[in-house]
């Protein structure tokens, strides 16, 4: 099948640019250091140093091709510019240097990061070009596709197959066991009832044959899967778009009852105690290990403003329930006694000067690391929100209340990607949902990570 083959194609480019990355890394260390071209008066370094950059090198450029969806079913139809690949090699560079420079463990040859940038633009590059190369042959022979369908709804499900397919399509007909009278023959002709289902994909070799489970009556569906299921085609049930609307659904399968879970908790089982057990390691050793910073910036809040050094608000996480955050105060005492619950903004008069740089490099968000210990949040996950604010939204915007399907996160895949504080909410939610939708430890990990990332380069946090 055509998708079968593109998805194929990703998942080599995938491990190509992997090999391209770590190799360019070997490479610039042979050219800088082996061939005798360049002098090396400090010596020539040790090779486990820069086999240890290799796979730095390689961690960073997924998170980034991962973040940019370089590596999506979209690219098939949206390919990035063709500047991206130089520029996404002197991202991976920079972000690497940035971090030999924190470590300060050793230091790394100008000569070799010339080198280095220069080889790896260039596979890059190379790659991408022969993977438009292959991608424009697979575009040149459509996918032939069958639809099942009642004459009725043909055109909305054609329609939207199409605006929504990753790679060409071509319908090549429909089947159905109600009578024509409705056909749209300008669309695709009739190829018989759903009893000749199985003739017409032998004689119109057809790739793919799509199901509209909201048009066709269960009968038909099963009479569709009994004729096909000797036959080498991929049969794909497809549920009306309005109503595959939630947060997280998934298939489950009883006895002989199968059910599509429209709402629901994407965490169950073994997922659940996965993620709960990486929030205790991780958020026990981060508490542990920034304890001291910890204590020394209450002191400091505490010394300079009149309060507390920590301030508690009610926030809401799992299923609705709410609970109480610690953060580190960054408001005088009071701020908002007058203008009730509202968002901070940029440059916010209620900010004490320690404030604003504990908001600037996220320092006042550490006490919640108590919070995730505890269980009333988890490390990633969406934001936590005001009940106040919570109740306005919930009317407001459709889905939001599914984000309390999952707990409360310290950081989230709608904050990496800017969308904290006074921004859009609708697209806060529609960042949160796909992290519902799609959520795994390697996620959750990457977006630890991009948030460091954030948290060192950016300066938007207020």
């Amino acid at each position: 099948m055509q998708v079968d083959r593109a998805q194929s194609a990703l998942a080599r480019l995938r491990l190509t640019e992997i090999l391209i990355v770590a190799a360019s890394v070997h490479l610039a260390y042979l050219l800088r250091f082996q061939t005798g071209w360049f002098p090396s008066p400090k010596g020539v370094p040790p090779f486990i140093w820069y086999l240890g950059a290799s796979l730095v090198a390689v961690v960073l450029q997924q998170i980034l091709y991962d973040r940019k969806s370089w590596y999506a079913p979209e690219v098939l139809q949206n390919p990035p510019p063709r500047w991206g690949w130089p520029f996404a090699a002197l991202s991976i560079a920079a972000l690497f240097a940035s971090a030999a420079f924190f470590l300060r463990a050793f230091e790394f040859s100008r000569g070799f990061f010339i080198a280095w940038i220069i080889i790896l633009a260039s596979g890059l590059t190379a790659s991408r070009e022969l993977f438009d190369r292959y991608k424009n042959q697979l575009r040149s022979i459509p996918e032939r596709v069958l639809l099942l369908a009642a004459p009725s709804a043909l055109k909305r499900f054609a329609a939207g197959i199409q605006r929504r397919a990753h790679s060409p399509i071509e319908i090549v007909g429909w089947n159905t066991d109600q009578t024509a009278d409705h056909t749209p023959t300008s669309l695709a002709p009739p190829l018989g009832d759903i009893e000749q289902v199985q003739r017409t994909v032998c004689a119109h070799r057809i790739d793919r044959v799509l199901v509209d489970v909201t048009s066709l009556q269960p009968r038909q569906i099963r009479q569709a899967s009994r004729a096909l299921s000797r036959e080498i085609v991929a049969l794909e049930l497809v549920f009306d778009l309005d109503l595959i609307t939630s947060a997280a659904y998934r298939i489950d399968v009883a006895a002989d009852a199968c059910t599509a879970v429209l709402q629901g908790s994407p965490l169950t089982g073994h997922s659940l105690l996965v993620k709960r057990a990486f929030d205790v390691l991780v958020g026990g050793t981060a508490f542990a290990v920034l304890s001291p910073i910890l204590l020394i910036l209450a002191g400091l809040v505490r010394t300079t403003s009149r309060g507390p050094a920590l301030y508690r608000q009610t926030r809401v996480s799992l299923d609705g329930r709410p609970f109480e955050i610690l953060k580190l105060r960054t408001m005088r005492l009071g701020a908002e006694s007058d203008s009730g619950p509202v968002f901070a903004t940029d440059h916010d008069e209620r900010t004490t000067p320690l404030g604003r740089f504990l908001r600037r490099w996220s320092l006042d968000e550490l006490p919640q690391l108590w919070n995730v210990l505890k269980g009333d949040m988890s490390l990633v996950g969406p934001r936590p929100e005001r009940p106040h604010f919570v109740e306005q939204f919930r009317h407001r915007y459709p889905r939001y209340a599914q984000r309390h399907w999952m707990k409360a996160g310290l950081t989230g895949w709608a904050q990496i990607h800017g969308w904290r504080g006074n921004s859009s909410i609708r697209k806060r939610i529609q960042y949160d949902l796909y992290y519902l939708r799609n959520w795994s430890l390697t996620l959750d990990v990457r977006i630890l990570l991009w948030t460091g990332i954030r948290v060192l380069f950016e300066r938007n946090a207020y």
